[in-house]
C-alpha cells in the first residue's frame, strides 16, 4: 500500500546506534518497528546492518 501524506515512524530496536524514543514519540508513532527484513536473503532479523541499500 502506498502512504499518503506524512507519518511517523519510530524504530525501538535495541541498537546502540538508536536513541530510546521517548513514551509521547511512541504514543503518536503512526508506525513502530524494531526489526528488518533483509530483501537479499529473504530474512527478518533484528540486527540493524552499517549499511542498508548501500547507504552507510
Amino acid at each position: 500500500e502506498a502512504l499518503v501524506g506524512k507519518c511517523s515512524v519510530i524504530c525501538t530496536s535495541k541498537d546502540k546506534r538508536n536513541h530510546p524514543p521517548s513514551e509521547l514519540e511512541l504514543k503518536e508513532a503512526d508506525y513502530i518497528f524494531y526489526r528488518v527484513f533483509d530483501v537479499s536473503s529473504y530474512t527478518i532479523s533484528e540486527n540493524i546492518a552499517d549499511k542498508i541499500g548501500g547507504v552507510k
